[in-house]
């Protein structure tokens, strides 16, 4: 398929801020956007039904023309769709967002196709997304590329993470995996350990780090020891930013196996540290960002053969610092500098078209 995306680096026509508006240096700059901050301590922990009405009230309360709808669920996205409806502002959706990142049921996808259809605009992350938003009968005119930056930490480093990478890389025969999310009993952990404990067949020194926490983690830690699995599967619990980055520098990949994610943030932040990523079909970034034996492995969902034989191909594909290279380069040559440009020239064009 022709890739429909508009160049994001094309330059916007200029639009005078609001006198009320604090300055921001460009995108990327280490500036500040200019708005307010709705969840000050995070939305994560605000719970659903508070992060609508704060939405809701934001909404209402901003004198803009134009409301993103960017929630972490389709509830919330809904919520902003209707106030924003409501209050006549027009309406952008971010469709490679939270909201949209697992494959919906039937019912589902015809509420996320009535949603974007109610949008003056759509921003898409992948051609795969382009496509969705087309078979959802948005016009093409009102679709925009917004490649999804890693999100990294200030001062991020990238050749000093290269050098890390290699200082700490495992040997070829002892293949070190890594997962990070949470821990849940269900249909895709007990694929991974299946797929793990196949692989090391091939590699009996292999070992599995799973960093998270959850309710699953003592049916995961039994599920383990009856595959044999033993010491080799190590659980972690929960870290902060800083250590998981040390696991993206120890490991020989990253495994994300869920069948339904079709989009994922982890993906374009363990690339950023030289880290390849075994991701299913399914995935979005699977053929795009993810490219078979180059900066990753995808596999069919829901087979643990097939992700078993992908796990024991990554020491040949990514035993080097030339693979770790490839990985970084492909994350990083989607900045928030361009993010950030492209959000801007989509929102001009929304505002400068009627209907």
């Amino acid at each position: 398929m022709k890739p429909l995306f508009r160049n994001p680096d094309k330059p916007a026509p200029a639009r005078v801020a609001p006198a009320s508006a604090t300055p921001a240096a460009a995108p990327g700059a280490g500036g500040l956007w200019p708005g307010q901050i709705v969840f000050p301590a995070g939305a994560a922990g605000a719970g659903l039904w508070r992060r609508c009405l704060q939405q809701v009230r934001a909404i209402a309360l901003s004198p803009g023309a134009l409301v993103i709808l960017a929630g972490q669920t389709r509830i919330e996205n809904w919520t902003m769709l209707l106030a924003s409806m409501a209050m006549q502002r027009r309406r952008a959706a971010f469709f490679h967002g939270a909201a949209f990142a697992s494959m919906p049921g039937r019912l589902g996808a015809f509420a996320d196709a009535v949603l974007l259809r109610r949008c003056h605009g759509v921003f898409v992350g992948t051609d795969r997304g382009c496509a969705r938003a087309i078979a959802a009968d948005v016009p093409p005119r009102r679709i925009f590329a917004c490649r999804p930056p890693a999100v990294l930490p200030e001062g991020f480093d990238a050749a000093a993470e290269l050098r890390a990478r290699a200082e700490l890389a495992p040997p070829p025969h002892a293949p070190h995996y890594l997962y990070v999310g949470a821990l849940v009993h269900s249909a895709a952990m007990t694929l991974l350990l299946r797929a793990f404990a196949a692989a090391r067949a091939q590699w009996p020194a292999a070992t599995l780090s799973l960093v998270g926490r959850g309710a699953g983690y003592g049916a995961l830690r039994a599920a383990a020891n009856a595959l044999g699995l033993g010491a080799s599967v190590r659980f972690l619990g929960a870290m902060a930013p800083a250590d998981v980055a040390v696991e993206y520098r120890k490991a020989s990949c990253l495994v994300l196996p869920e069948a339904d994610q079709r989009w994922h943030p982890l993906v374009r932040e363990a690339l950023s540290y030289g880290c390849p990523v075994v991701v299913s079909v399914n995935n979005d970034d699977a053929g795009e960002l993810v490219r078979d034996g180059v900066t990753g492995l995808y596999f069919k969902p829901g087979d643990a053969a097939a992700l078993a034989r992908r796990l024991a191909q990554v020491p040949a594909h990514f035993g080097d610092a030339a693979s770790a290279a490839r990985c970084q380069a492909a994350a990083l040559a989607h900045s928030p500098g361009a993010a950030g440009r492209a959000i801007a020239a989509g929102c001009v064009r929304i505002m400068d078209t009627a209907g």
